[in-house]
C-alpha cells in the first residue's frame, strides 16, 4: 500500500520531476522557437494551467503549511495565513512594478515628436541616425526579452524550490503534477517570444536550456535543504516556503484569468469552464486517486 510518508518514495518522484521538466522545457521551447504559433489550444491550456495553480494554492500548499505550522510553531496564531497574505501583497507590488517599467518603455518606444519643429528636424537627421536609431531599437527589444527570460527562470526554479521542499509523497505528486503542466505552457510561451528576436540560434539555444534546467535545479537546492536540516526545521522551512508559494501562484493565476478575459481570446465562458477544470482535478488528485481507499495517510510525516 502507498504511504505518505516514505522517503524512497518521495525522493524518487522529486528525481523524476528533475527529469520530467528538463525535458518539457526543452522540449516545449525548442519547438516553438522552430514551428510553433500561437493557438486557442495554447490559450486553453494557459487557462487550465492557471486553474491548477488555483487549486494547488487553496487546497493543498495553504491547508497542508497552515497545519505544519501550528503543530511545530503555534497553533495560537494563523502564521500561514499570515504568511500567505503577505506573499499575495508582495507579489502583486512586484507585478505592478514590472507593468510600470514595461509601459513606460512601450511609451518610449512610441511617442511621437513634440511639435512639427522636432518632426522637421527628426526627418533631416534620419539619413545620419537611421543605423544607430535601429541598433538602438534593437537593444531594447533585447534588453525587455533579456528581462522576460530571467523573470521567467527565477519563477521556474522558485516552482522548483516549492516541489523539492515537499515533505509529503501526495504533496510531491500533487505539485509535480501542477508545474509539469505550467512549465509546459511557460516553455511554449517563452519560445514564442524568443522567436520574434533577431538573434543568432545560439544564443536562442542557451536561453531554452536555462530556462530548461531552471526547474531542475530548484528541485535539488529544495532537496538539499531538507537533507542538511534537522526534522523540525525542515518542516518550519518547508510550510514556510508552501504558504508563499501559495499566496504568489494564487495572485499570478488569478491575473492571468483577469487578463484572458479582457483579451477576449477566447469567450467567457471558455475562461470560466476551463479553468474551474484545472480546479477541479486538483481537488480529486488528493485521497480519490492518489490514496484511493486508503484513509490512514498522515498528512504531515512528523518521523
Amino acid at each position: 500500500m502507498t504511504t505518505n510518508c516514505d522517503n524512497k518514495q518521495i525522493n524518487a518522484v522529486k528525481i523524476g520531476a528533475i527529469c520530467f521538466t528538463l525535458f518539457i522545457g526543452l522540449t516545449t521551447t525548442f519547438y516553438a522557437v522552430k514551428r510553433a504559433k500561437s493557438s486557442v489550444a495554447f490559450v486553453l491550456a494557459g487557462i487550465y494551467a492557471a486553474g491548477q495553480f488555483i487549486g494547488v494554492a487553496c487546497l493543498h500548499l495553504g491547508w497542508a503549511s497552515d497545519l505544519a505550522l501550528m503543530h511545530f510553531v503555534t497553533d495560537k496564531y494563523p502564521v500561514g495565513p499570515l504568511i500567505c497574505v503577505i506573499s499575495i501583497l508582495v507579489t502583486q507590488m512586484a507585478s505592478a512594478q514590472a507593468k510600470e517599467e514595461e509601459s513606460a518603455q512601450t511609451r518610449t518606444k512610441e511617442s511621437p515628436a513634440d511639435d512639427e519643429a522636432t518632426m522637421r528636424d527628426s526627418l533631416l537627421m534620419s539619413q545620419s541616425i537611421s543605423m544607430p536609431e535601429e541598433n538602438a531599437k534593437r537593444s531594447d527589444e533585447h534588453t525587455f526579452g533579456m528581462t522576460f527570460v530571467v523573470v521567467m527562470v527565477v519563477h521556474s526554479v522558485f516552482g522548483g524550490l516549492v516541489i523539492g521542499l515537499q515533505t509529503t509523497l501526495h504533496m510531491t505528486v500533487i505539485n509535480l503534477i501542477a508545474f509539469g503542466v505550467h512549465k509546459g505552457v511557460a516553455g511554449y510561451a517563452l519560445g514564442l517570444d524568443l522567436k520574434k528576436w533577431d538573434i543568432e540560434f545560439k544564443k536562442i539555444a542557451s536561453c531554452c536550456i536555462v530556462f530548461a534546467c531552471s526547474t531542475p535545479l530548484g528541485v535539488g537546492i529544495g532537496m538539499g535543504v531538507l537533507a542538511s536540516a534537522n526534522m523540525k526545521v525542515g518542516h518550519i522551512i518547508a510550510a514556510s516556503f508552501a504558504a508563499i508559494a501559495a499566496g504568489s501562484f494564487l495572485y499570478i493565476a488569478v491575473t492571468e484569468l483577469n487578463e484572458e478575459y479582457r483579451a477576449r481570446r477566447v469567450g467567457k465562458l471558455s475562461v470560466l469552464v476551463t479553468a474551474f477544470l484545472g480546479v477541479s482535478v486538483m481537488s480529486v488528485i488528493f485521497p480519490v486517486i492518489l490514496f484511493p481507499g486508503n484513509t490512514t495517510h498522515e498528512v504531515m510525516c512528523l518521523s
